[in-house]
């Protein structure tokens, strides 16, 4: 949450439903603390699936690519004992950080990349949008509904660089009050996330209709 460092003030409230979300008392909120910055996504991954943290082993090291080369303990494999289907989705390259070797080690059942997805995709500055991975993580679940179901969604709609200059004419841009068009990279990044909160809502609208208890938990 951008908006919650120092005393920044935006032409428009970028992530509008999360702050609602936060208002109402129904949901839990914190702060994900992050051992990486600005690259290295896997590591997140990995500390969050493995609950290991990257301070235990060699600075610089990528988990995914030297040390998941066997089955190990994670949240997919503890659950896969219980019962549950596990099925990650990242619509991005599935060779990326050697993510098609590392999740069936961590327990995962599925990898959905961008090359297999069953939705259509629809794109945010040249990116995957995150609706469309939430449409597809709703296609997941409406295949194996009544069944206990892992869902692990890597979203990369407001992935760098923001220097797009076609996707800025055409989008409505959040702004620093201010300093409007003086940090088009940071109105860039801003209005991404902006989308992303819509995105979100979209979501939560689908699964607050279901049946099913479903607990929805989303960091960056």
């Amino acid at each position: 949450d951008f908006g919650s460092f120092g005393t920044l003030e935006f032409s428009q409230d970028n992530q509008p439903m999360l702050h609602a979300l936060q208002n109402t008392g129904n949901c839990i909120f914190g702060k994900a603390y992050s051992s990486v910055y600005g690259g290295n996504t896997c590591n997140s991954e990995y500390e969050f699936l493995t609950s290991n943290s990257m301070a235990f082993l060699p600075a610089g090291s990528k988990p995914y690519q030297q040390y998941v080369d066997s089955p190990q303990t994670a949240l997919p494999s503890i659950l896969k004992e219980y019962g549950y289907h596990s099925v990650a989705v990242h619509p991005g390259d599935r060779k990326a950080w050697e993510r098609v070797d590392a999740y069936p080690c961590l327990g995962f059942d599925e990898f959905v990349d961008a090359e297999i997805f069953d939705v259509k995709r629809t794109f945010e500055h040249r990116l995957t949008s995150d609706k469309s991975c939430y449409d597809q993580l709703i296609y997941e679940y409406e295949r194996w509904r009544g069944e206990p179901l892992f869902l692990f969604g890597v979203t990369i709609q407001n992935h760098g660089g923001y220097e797009d200059e076609a996707y800025r004419a055409r989008v409505s841009h959040v702004q620093v009050k201010g300093h409007e068009g003086k940090w088009p990279q940071a109105e860039q990044y801003l209005t991404l996330t902006n989308r992303a909160d819509q995105a979100l809502s979209d979501l939560l609208s689908y699964f607050e209709r279901q049946p099913d208890p479903v607990v929805v938990l989303y960091f960056g």
